[in-house]
């Protein structure tokens, strides 16, 4: 748009040039001398009205030139506006890892499952996240054991371990961690200074490399809950979880790619195959299919 109104702005006064420069030989050749004022009047007031009209012209292109300078400023100053709040955001992440404290609680009285019995006190920071991604891994060995010797599905394990034992405890934590983090996402996805794509997912991307690994498997587990399933679809969009440790406290590989298939292209190259040659793709693809857990989970819900 730029380059386009320079060019007609150059070519106007090219044109303006020409005529003031040929006037003078286009009046002679007319009339031959300038006796007849008359005639030469009227030449001169046509003349006139078109060096007119062309002035216009060149005021208009003007307009539109510093028109344009001026949205290119703003959209400048949009960027630069969200930046500042993006990065803004990205610090209040940092501070609330650097604030997370939990403190491994015992059990209920009815309870027969025993804590993850490796940290005992007063638990802070990224320790804090480790804590709790082997603290769920740990639960749910126990949970599948325990709990649920007839159902041992890993939806019905995972709700139980992750909801009532893990998040159930240190939710007090967790959740402030989560509500921020889905902010974040929210604000890149809705800025409407960031016109493409490819703009936002450039900003997610450095959103996504402040995660450490059991923050990653955290955000996961969280975005499978009720509580999560407003953060899920974002999780999927802008592939939070594309660098995900898959070795790390990790349930079952094939479980979470069929519900974020987005991590299926990561499992492929560094895992092909099962044990027993089956592709994971494929593997995932009949789990989406066939997964409505949140669903049923929902009902037995509002059912309580």
């Amino acid at each position: 748009m730029k380059t386009k109104t320079i060019i007609i702005s150059i070519l106007t006064f090219i044109v303006i040039f020409l005529l003031w420069f040929f006037a003078d030989n286009l009046m002679t050749c007319k009339f031959g001398s300038f006796q007849d004022s008359k005639s030469f009047g009227d030449i001169f007031n046509a003349l006139g009205s078109l060096f007119t009209a062309l002035a216009f012209a060149g005021l208009i292109v003007t307009i539109v030139i510093q028109r344009q300078d001026i949205n290119d400023q703003n959209k400048v100053n949009n960027i630069q506006n969200f930046e500042n709040n993006f990065f803004r955001l990205i610090e209040q992440h940092h501070r609330i890892i650097d604030s997370f404290v939990i403190e491994p609680k015992p059990n209920k009285e009815n309870d027969t499952i025993e804590p993850y019995p490796e940290k005992r006190g007063v638990i802070t920071k990224l320790e804090a996240f480790d804590f709790l991604a082997k603290d769920f891994k740990h639960r749910y060995e126990k949970v599948k054991e325990i709990r649920f010797p007839a159902d041992k599905s890993i939806q019905t394990v995972f709700v139980y371990a992750f909801l009532h034992h893990t998040y159930g405890k240190y939710g007090y934590m967790m959740g402030h961690y989560f509500r921020n983090l889905y902010h974040i996402v929210k604000y890149i996805d809705s800025d409407k200074s960031l016109k493409s794509f490819e703009l936002k997912y450039k900003y997610a991307k450095i959103l996504r490399a402040q995660l450490s690994a059991p923050e990653i498997l955290l955000i996961a587990l969280n975005g499978l809950t009720y509580y999560g399933e407003g953060f899920k679809p974002f999780i999927d969009k802008y592939r939070l979880l594309k660098n995900m440790n898959f070795s790390y406290e990790m349930v079952d590989v094939l479980w979470l790619t069929g519900k974020y298939p987005h991590i299926i292209p990561t499992v492929l190259r560094e895992n092909p195959f099962r044990y027993d040659g089956t592709d994971f793709e494929t593997q995932a693809k009949e789990v989406i299919k066939n997964d409505n857990y949140l669903k049923e989970y929902r009902e037995r819900l509002e059912k309580n």
